[in-house]
């Protein structure tokens, strides 16, 4: 169709069901010794006279058996195998919704592994898998032995959050859905230029995109580096501080809390009647910090050099990922309304959120969102801390 219309495209081949799911279930499909070949049976066919041919010949191959939608027709497969000849005692397994945070498997030998399926009340999408290596899997099955393995987190951050919120989400063995319904829009041209660098001796930055977009708005508009020398780095959290870090700088000042109030209280107690502050944040950002400098006496500019945008193109891939989620992440007052504002009249979900601080739960409470807990520290480990189970918490600390 789409060479029809005269639309380029390329092909991207994709990762097999038929391999990785198993795999994903601690299952490998092909092993040094236990199978060095497997064969992709369909499982859902009608019954005709060449099945019992099929099946004996399919009971005489020594490798892996993967059969594909064969729930439904499993104690049929079985026996079908059985009395072709393969042993009934032949390991076997099912796998329901693979590689998602629904994912279940039952093991049995084959005689017993659709009663097994049954007794275990397995629905679809499924795919059986017969033969030796599903024996490896109580050495190599490993998502399910996290403290998250089951669970589901919606991450509705930024692109650059939701990447990062991922990582420690799926090493626990939970499924991370990343849909960023935020992006951080770029500054206009010549912001930077036009800023008098030399007459303020600190910089606060309040996000790390906000310290991305500094730099790369810093190069775009032609500032020498060399102009920023003489200032001090102030930043709200350990993630901003480590985005400074990786361009060369780091900051004087990080607020033991995450938030505003905290970096006020720790910031304002070290300035002097000759310093002059430059806050950098977004268009529609906390004014905490503002005010906080403003009733201080403090001399300070405030320049909103970036814009937070929702990003609508994901509305459906929100609310298709929100029917099957546990848990959603708000890390921030515009994903917080983002949020809110892509849901309204939408059906409700059963999803727990979980906010990053005490101003994204005040947005989201704003718009009718029931949080069910805040982190008490504003970043990703501390929202993480948020449904962890208790022994696993304290580990992660």
């Amino acid at each position: 169709m789409l060479r029809k219309h005269g639309v380029p495209f390329a092909i991207v081949p994709g990762v097999s069901s038929c391999y990785s799911v198993p795999a994903y279930a601690g299952i490998p499909a092909t092993h040094r010794d236990h199978a060095s070949s497997f064969h992709v049976i369909t499982g859902h066919r009608k019954a005709s006279r060449q099945e019992e041919s099929d099946g004996a010949a399919l009971a005489e191959l020594e490798g892996t058996l993967v059969f594909l939608m064969s729930l439904g027709n499993l104690p049929r497969i079985a026996d079908t195998l059985i009395q072709g000849g393969k042993s009934p005692g032949t390991p076997a397994a099912v796998i329901e919704q693979g590689t998602t945070a629904r994912q279940r498997v039952v093991t049995a030998p084959l005689a017993h592994i659709a009663q097994a399926a049954q007794d275990a009340g397995l629905h679809t999408p499924a795919m059986t898998v017969v033969g030796d290596v599903v024996s490896l899997r109580q050495e190599l099955q490993w998502q399910e032995r996290g403290a998250l393995y089951g669970k589901k987190v919606l991450l509705t951050g930024t692109p650059d959050y939701v990447r990062k919120a991922a990582l420690p989400l799926r090493k626990h063995g939970a499924e991370a859905a990343e849909v960023s319904l935020i992006y951080p829009q770029e500054p206009q041209e010549g912001t930077f230029s036009a800023i008098p660098w030399g007459d303020y001796t600190w910089l606060v930055l309040t996000s790390a995109n906000g310290v991305e977009l500094f730099f790369a708005g810093l190069q775009r508009d032609g500032v020498d580096l060399r102009q920023l020398l003489h200032l001090h780095f102030a930043v709200i959290g350990k993630g901003t501080a480590q985005a400074l870090a990786r361009h060369g700088i780091f900051a004087d000042c990080i607020p033991p809390q995450f938030h505003s109030d905290s970096l006020a209280e720790a910031l304002i107690p070290q300035l002097t009647a000759q310093d002059k502050v430059l806050l950098l944040r977004a268009e529609n950002g906390s004014e905490v910090l503002s005010q906080r400098l403003e009733q201080a006496g403090v001399c300070f500019r405030t320049v909103p050099f970036y814009a937070i945008k929702s990003d609508w193109r994901k509305k459906q891939l929100l609310l298709a990922e929100l029917k099957t989620a546990d848990y959603v992440f708000l890390a921030s007052s515009s994903a917080a309304r983002t949020f809110a504002e892509m849901t309204a009249g939408e059906d409700p979900y059963a999803a727990q959120v979980i906010s990053i601080g005490d101003a994204t739960t005040h947005t989201a409470e704003s718009f009718g969102i029931p949080v069910a807990r805040t982190a008490k520290q504003s970043d990703i480990d501390g929202m993480l801390q948020c449904i962890l189970p208790p022994a696993a918490a304290e580990d992660a600390r």
